[in-house]
């Protein structure tokens, strides 16, 4: 008896398809490799995603309060820059408090509230 497994075929099969179409094993064997490669750009692209998310809305933030800061003391006073300040800041804090106080989906008296990323993977 004899097994195998992965993602090529067996060596005798292989050897099969070469000669039934000269050069048909390189192009299997290429075809793999070029999956391989992309299944890894992609696994990589997704585990960049979420930092690339939250360091835009950092920058995001940052430059809400720097505006803020500009238009308060340049321009307008300080109750715009309060205004503008706030609106951003406290969304940052709610969706912060949101992550980590919330109860697991599912649980008992749990909300329909969006899910967060920590909820998602709680490796996070």
């Amino acid at each position: 008896m004899e097994t195998h497994a992965g993602p090529l075929p067996h060596p005798h099969i292989l050897s099969g398809y070469e000669e039934l179409i000269p050069g048909a094993a390189r192009t299997i064997l290429d075809m793999a490799r070029e999956e391989q490669r992309h299944r890894h750009n992609m696994e990589n692209r997704a585990t960049a995603y979420p930092y690339f998310g939250m360091g835009l809305g950092a920058l995001c933030l940052l430059s809400c309060i720097a505006g803020a800061v500009f238009l308060a003391v340049r321009a307008h006073g300080e109750p715009v820059g309060i205004a503008l300040i706030g609106a951003p800041v406290l969304t940052g804090v709610g969706w912060f408090l949101n992550a980590r106080l919330a109860p697991p989906p599912g649980a008992k008296g749990s909300s329909n509230l969006p899910v967060t990323p920590r909820q998602k993977n709680p490796g996070l």
